[in-house]
């Protein structure tokens, strides 16, 4: 019964680092969705005026920009999850190994800076991870 109070709060912990460490990927989409809106506005007339141009890619910095700020908080909740002794269950490892990668991928060359890092540091561990 102890041991159960003492996992929830380490689950709470993953739960929360997963979200806040996947938030810019929500703001990247959001940015997207603003500047097709921008291109659309630009497409329906052959051409457009400067001042919706201009909100449209504003709105899709202000969306970005807080979840940017979340994930940065998300990567080092992420690393001190991943370096610490504590949670090391095997579907952890492939949902992190997973985003990192997506990360490197999709914001390259910053993307890979973060996602890099927390990919390297689940390889350190890895043998925490998959006990023999």
């Amino acid at each position: 019964m102890v041991s159960d109070e003492i996992k929830m709060p380490k689950k709470r912990h993953l739960t929360i680092a997963l979200l806040l460490y996947a938030a810019p990927i929500v703001g990247i989409l959001g940015a997207a969705l603003f500047m097709m809106r921008a291109f659309s506005v630009l497409s329906e007339d052959g051409g457009a005026d400067p001042s919706d141009l201009a909100d449209s890619i504003q709105g899709a910095l202000y969306v970005m920009i807080p979840f940017l700020i979340l994930g940065l908080f998300g990567f080092g909740l992420m690393l001190s999850v991943v370096l610490r002794k504590g949670q090391r269950e095997s579907g952890f490892f492939w949902k992190v190994l997973l985003l990192s990668a997506f990360y490197c991928f999709l914001s390259f060359p910053f993307g890979l800076l973060f996602g890099g890092s927390v990919i390297a540091a689940l390889l350190s561990k890895r043998r925490e991870f998959f006990p023999v």
